[in-house]
């Protein structure tokens, strides 16, 4: 988690300030007038979701295989208005690895295998 704070951070810090297109009313998309542009948006997400990736998915773990999280996904709230809030809304998601605390068989007889 401190991973993916740390991460977002940073690749999204080269952003702060910076200019994005917004939608104007009637869009087609059916989103507020003032919300970010689709592809701006989508520069942002593919710009944060790349470094998380390098720092969370790519690495070897404690156990030698790559991955810190299972998955993870970067998303930009694409219905906030930009040009009033000045704002830019995003989440991070990510999926845990599992660890197996128990494991359970059954063992038994059987003519057929």
């Amino acid at each position: 988690m401190d991973a993916a704070c740390s991460t977002t951070y940073n690749a999204q810090f080269p952003f702060q300030s910076s200019i994005f297109r917004t939608i104007g009313p009637g869009d087609s998309s059916g989103r507020p007038a003032g919300a970010i542009y689709e592809p701006d948006a989508r520069t942002l997400e593919q710009a944060v979701t790349s470094a998380l990736n390098d720092n969370l998915l790519a690495p070897n773990n404690a156990s030698g295989i790559p991955g810190h999280v299972s998955a993870l996904q970067y998303a930009v709230n694409l219905t906030i208005n930009l040009a009033t809030t000045g704002q830019i809304v995003t989440k991070v998601s990510l999926r845990p690895l599992g660890y197996a605390k128990d494991i359970e068989t059954t063992l038994g007889f059987t003519l057929t295998i």
